[in-house]
């Protein structure tokens, strides 16, 4: 039994010795690998967190708020509301609520409107146009026709119909050298005078060639009751109305001189016709004339708003019968007269006859 218990009692102590140093040794191991593990995670943690995490934050998030978030805040904000906003609050603000109240920008607006109203006021005075026809009768004008009376409207070749001046040939059965004129009854000097014509029909027979859609303004003419009773044409300046035949070249607008002579360019012109720049105007279409007159000084033709011819120092021709009788004291020279249209063998319309009177 002692022999049996010794042993077992030994053995007991051994194996619970051995026990605890196995268990410390555990416990020592366990320790250690307890600490090496905390090293590990605390290695592992910082080099997540020291690492990895840094980079992201200090690299990129960096990067991010110190370059792009910086730029926004720090220039496009600043220019936005230092820039943009100032110059609307400051520019425009004051110039609305100074200019209305000091009255810099709405005293120089009304000084100017008021200029513009009065310069236009008088503006109608100076365009105001009369007109010589008044679409009616022949109230005003006078009638001569070659180899008749003053007055004798022969054949009634010119007449008023649908509110129309006409120059008319269907009561004729043939033209005999009737060159007719019918004269407003006021004389004029410095003016525009305008006219709306056309060419209509057939020339009637007997007329000359020349006399084609032809007719004019007659002015600076000598009276109607000066002409001889068998003179064709009274001595004036016409501006020539020509109308094409459908295919030649023939310019309206000329200056035509019936015991006249005209200055062109500084140079006395004695032929009878001088051609203007004037387009050929064919058909039955309405052409506007216009001439402005100043007395003995410039004369300009307009035909449809385009000048087409210019000349000067209207005179009587000293070498014309006709005119030699209205030579006074040796002035050749003409500064005002009647106005005339005429009636040359074709038949003619005249819807607008009308005057501007000018300064002189």
């Amino acid at each position: 039994m002692t022999t049996k218990q010794t042993p077992t009692g030994q053995h007991t102590l051994a194996m619970n010795l051995w026990r605890s140093v196995r268990k410390g040794v555990i416990l020592v191991s366990c320790a250690a690998l307890a600490l090496c593990a905390a090293g590990t995670l605390c290695a592992a943690v910082p080099e997540k967190k020291d690492s990895p995490v840094p980079e992201k934050k200090d690299s990129p998030v960096p990067e991010k708020k110190d370059s792009p978030v910086p730029e926004k805040k720090d220039s496009p904000v600043p220019e936005k509301k230092e820039s943009p906003v100032p110059e609307k609050k400051d520019s425009p603000v004051p110039e609305k609520k100074d200019s209305p109240a000091s009255g810099e920008k709405a005293a120089p607006a009304m000084d100017n409107r008021v200029p513009a109203a009065k310069d236009k006021k008088p503006a109608p005075a100076k365009e105001a146009w009369i007109s010589l026809f008044n679409g009616k009768d022949l109230t005003g004008w006078k009638v001569k026709i070659a180899g008749r009376d003053l007055g004798d409207n022969y054949k009634n070749t010119f007449r008023v119909e649908n509110g129309i001046l006409k120059v008319c040939y269907d009561q004729y059965d043939k033209f005999n050298g009737e060159f007719g004129h019918i004269f407003y009854k006021d004389k004029f000097s410095h003016y525009r005078m305008r006219v709306e014509y056309r060419f209509v029909g057939e020339q009637t027979p007997g007329g000359p060639e020349w006399a084609y859609r032809n007719n004019g303004i007659m002015f600076h003419c000598q009276s109607p009751e000066s002409m001889g009773k068998d003179q064709a044409f009274p001595v004036s300046i016409e501006a020539q109305m020509l109308g094409g035949n459908g295919k030649d070249k023939r310019s309206t607008g000329n200056v035509c001189t019936p015991g006249t002579n005209i200055v062109v360019n500084g140079k006395l012109v004695t032929q009878h016709v001088t051609e203007s720049r004037a387009k050929t105007y064919h058909g039955d279409q309405w052409v506007t004339m216009e001439i402005e007159v100043h007395g003995n000084g410039k004369i300009k033709h307009i035909i449809n708003g385009e000048a087409v011819l210019e000349y000067e120092k209207p005179q009587l021709d000293p070498t014309d019968a006709d005119a030699k009788k209205l030579i006074k004291d040796g002035n050749l020279m003409l500064s005002e007269g009647y106005v005339a249209l005429q009636a040359e063998s074709h038949p003619a319309e005249f819807r607008k006859v009308e005057i501007l009177l000018l300064k002189e």
